[in-house]
């Protein structure tokens, strides 16, 4: 499969309602340069759902694995691009691939398809995206794209402004590798990034951030448990028994998985995301108990989250409480088993850790659904995406099971008239 350079995000109401067709040509002239510069003879370079689908395609997976893998995302910024609950879905689904970790990657480009006093609500989530670029045409900065293109007189400038921006594409695309989601995310669960409620300041002068909410219907509250041994407890790791550097005293919470490239302590990295995410985050207890635990919490419809160190799996109490946990049949819970992928001791002794890790999880290794189960989660920056998407997952099963269970249970209702004909755009 070609590699893919970018993925151009835009709104279906700007193209449609585009009498110059402007938006499929700027698709056009930009790939033709993309492939020019990359030399890529055949195919395209970047995903266009108005060009990139085929006939008869199933377009959401094929969309979902464009923006899972692509090296870059183009959006074209106008208001109907802001008020697209699809564009924020797509947004927020390459976003979770960037790292947490400051400066971010700029692999998001802008383009000002409207002039800017028309951008005047741009959603808090781009607010921190620099759109203005010096190397850009000062009339496209001052105009928008749709300016250059409906005009002869500006054929100079759109040139320029194409030249610019194949430039600051392949700089940073080149420069950054972010990983690709995998398994892929379902986009119909996904919330989106422009369409999410501000908390309000907690006193005066307080700077106000984007905080999305979770919906009345469904769990509002995220659980973790976090299988991580005690520094007093790394020693007894057979047959050689990691630095200890990265557990703390207490274990569980306090461990930082990516430690020493990434310091932050997974209890403090989870809480981040789930209340990104827009779940009330809180802990559970590793100890006996815990498939009760989850079990009181599936009847509340509550997401429980396990995220485990395999060197902890080593540690014959721990594997015998996941060897329970694994017995059991849960579908309001992911496991997500964290791998150090730049520490050499997980990478000299990585069979032995997927023997524990056999030993612990057999039934779901053997079974493989990566709804409830994700293996092989590097890094820092995997991490973050494996957890966004697990949480909005596990999410919309806990509500499939509420549905299916209120259909099963009501009454039979009469049926209302329905109107077939065309519907309205999809996206």
């Amino acid at each position: 499969m070609p590699e893919t350079w970018y993925f151009l995000s835009h709104a279906r109401l700007d193209s449609t309602n585009d009498a110059f067709n402007c938006i499929e040509k700027f698709y056009e002239d930009l790939d033709k340069e993309v492939r020019r510069l990359q030399v890529i003879p055949d195919g395209v370079a970047g995903f266009f759902d108005g060009r990139s689908l085929q006939q008869g395609s199933y377009w959401p997976m094929r969309l979902v694995d464009a923006l899972s893998t692509c090296r870059s995302l183009i959006c074209m910024y106008s208001p109907a691009f802001f008020d697209s609950e699809y564009c924020g879905r797509e947004w927020q689904i390459f976003n979770s691939r960037l790292p947490v970790e400051e400066p971010r990657p700029p692999l998001i480009l802008p383009v000002l398809l409207s002039p800017p006093e028309e951008l005047a609500t741009i959603p808090q989530a781009l607010k921190d995206i620099q759109y203005a670029d010096d190397e850009y045409p000062s009339v496209y900065r001052e105009n928008g794209l749709l300016y250059l293109m409906r005009r002869d007189s500006q054929r100079e400038a759109y040139r320029d402004f194409i030249d610019a921006l194949v430039r600051r594409l392949r700089s940073v695309a080149e420069q950054y590798r972010v990983p690709d989601l995998t398994p892929r995310p379902d986009i119909a669960s996904i919330k989106s990034a422009f369409h999410q409620t501000e908390a309000p300041p907690t006193d005066a002068g307080t700077t106000r951030h984007a905080m999305p909410v979770a919906d009345n219907f469904g769990p509002r509250y995220a659980e973790f448990v976090y299988v991580a041994a005690r520094k007093e407890e790394v020693p007894s790791i057979q047959p050689i028994p990691p630095k200890t550097d990265c557990y703390g005293d207490e274990g569980e919470l306090d461990w930082k998985p990516y430690w020493p490239h990434v310091e932050t302590e997974v209890g403090l990295f989870a809480q981040r995301i789930a209340t990104r995410e827009g779940f009330r985050y809180s802990k559970i207890s590793l100890d006996e108990d815990l498939v009760k635990q989850i079990k009181a919490a599936q009847a509340n419809k509550r997401i429980v989250v396990v995220v485990v160190d395999t060197w902890t799996l080593c540690i014959d109490r721990y594997c015998q409480i996941m060897k329970q946990y694994d017995n059991a049949s849960f579908w309001n819970s992911v496991v997500l088993i964290v791998w150090n992928d730049k520490d050499e001791e997980v990478t000299r002794n990585r069979l032995v850790l997927q023997q524990a890790l056999q030993e612990a999880f057999n039934t779901r290794l053997i079974i493989k659904d990566e709804r409830y189960f994700i293996d092989n989660v590097g890094s820092a920056s995997q991490l973050e995406s494996h957890l966004s998407i697990a949480l909005q997952t596990v999410r919309m099963q806990i509500i499939n099971k509420e549905t299916r269970f209120k259909q099963m249970t009501s009454g039979p209702s009469r049926s209302k008239p329905e109107i077939s004909g065309p519907g309205g755009d999809s996206l």
